[in-house]
């Protein structure tokens, strides 16, 4: 049987070479509560509130597509360095929870080097799910999740799904049309 890290890898190129459009989309946010890296409990609403909020996908065990899409949040933190906090944030998400304690995700965050307007951000299981099912991402195993990057706007309902590895330009071009459009 060969497993889902082969499968990926034989798949790498095509994924790499994935469409860099996105499909528009509106994500209803579920009212719940998640842990920062510092194992505070904020409310999502609250830390998407008013921002665009470009948004990946990981687990910190990942080998594979994770620190591909981390290197991509990383290019866009440097980019909007001086405007994040003001009107736009980063958010990594785990797909394991049940792994992915605020501690584990403060480490995998020290090592990219995040600044504290990329906030790593994990939950109880339930609300993880409620969450990732929202946005579109599979809740089996967190292996098995897509590689995929979002961009939106919660205020007007504006997003954009990237599914594959994007280029951080159009990324860019994005979100600097829903903030222009914000104003």
């Amino acid at each position: 049987m060969i497993s889902s890290v082969v499968i990926f890898l034989m798949l790498l190129p095509s994924v790499v070479l994935a469409q860099d459009e996105a499909y528009k989309m509106q994500i209803v946010l579920p009212e719940i509560r998640v842990h920062d890296t510092q194992g505070r409990e904020l409310r999502l609403h609250e830390v998407v509130k008013n921002k665009v909020v470009i948004v990946n996908f990981v687990f910190t065990s990942c080998a594979t597509i994770c620190p591909m899409l981390s290197g991509i949040m990383q290019t866009l933190e440097n980019h909007f360095q001086s405007r994040l906090g003001h009107d736009i944030e980063l958010i990594s998400l785990t797909v394991d929870p049940q792994r992915d304690t605020s501690d584990k995700l403060r480490e995998y965050a020290e090592k990219l080097g995040a600044g504290p307007h990329w906030h790593w951000l994990t939950g109880n299981v339930a609300d993880m799910v409620r969450l990732l099912k929202a946005l579109g991402v599979s809740t089996g195993r967190p292996e098995d999740h897509p590689p995929m990057m979002l961009v939106g706007k919660t205020d007007s309902n504006q997003w954009y799904r990237w599914v594959g590895i994007p280029k951080p330009e159009t990324m860019i071009r994005t979100v600097d049309r829903l903030v222009v459009n914000d104003q």
